[in-house]
């Protein structure tokens, strides 16, 4: 008996360390991960195009998960509405345009000297030049994050789940308009399926009860 005692000690101790070594593990790879976006160029229809790319980060269990979205308000609240998790993402870009002129159809009633606006916004930071005879946009900045989340949603009591993806831009200034979203269905193992579980639920209570009457 002893000895069964100190195998238990031993191989929850066991666990409990190479959790805490999983973790920090995790916590070293977030703190190089987020900043390492990279590119290479590929041609679509004739034209060069930049892919932005990135590997994922994989995750050994669901308590590293939720322990690195809780500091996503965003990610916690799309997740909280889903029953099963395929991955997360999130993605932060920025739009820029600069010297971009654009010449006035019926110029300013008025002589003046050409003038600088600014407009600084958490949405967007935009600087142009007015003049008589055209406007120019010198530089407009508008950044955004996108928290993406694939899985399975919960649709309501006795609804089921359906496979989803979720997008949400933290710009209200960018709209998403459509999402194309394929996964590979993988079929159930039998002892997984709903008629298995309420059968052996079934066969259980069966036995449960005439052992009882015994």
């Amino acid at each position: 008996m002893a000895g069964v005692i100190l195998a238990i000690i031993f191989f929850f101790g066991f666990r409990e360390c190479q959790n805490r070594k999983s973790q920090n593990e995790l916590i070293d790879n977030i703190a190089n991960y987020k900043d390492s976006a990279q590119f290479y160029s590929m041609k679509v229809n004739g034209m060069e195009v930049d892919v932005a790319f990135n590997k994922s980060l994989v995750l050994s269990n669901k308590d590293q998960l939720e322990s690195i979205i809780k500091k996503n308000d965003t990610l916690a609240k799309l997740i909280s509405k889903f029953k099963a998790i395929s991955s997360t993402t999130i993605i932060n870009n920025i739009t820029n345009i600069t010297g971009d002129t654009i010449k006035l159809t019926d110029s300013i009633p008025c002589d003046f000297k050409a003038f600088k606006v600014r407009r600084d916004s958490i949405h967007y930071h935009f600087l142009g030049t007015i003049s008589p005879k055209y406007f120019t946009i010198d530089s407009l900045t508008i950044p955004n994050k996108q928290s993406i989340v694939i899985g399975k949603k919960k649709l309501g009591f006795l609804k089921g789940t359906e496979e989803r993806v979720e997008i949400v831009n933290s710009n209200p200034l960018i709209k998403t308009l459509n999402i194309e979203s394929y996964v590979i269905s993988k079929p159930k193992k039998w002892y997984n399926t709903d008629a298995f579980k309420i059968s052996a639920s079934l066969l259980g209570g069966y036995i449960i009860a005439t052992q009882t009457t015994k």
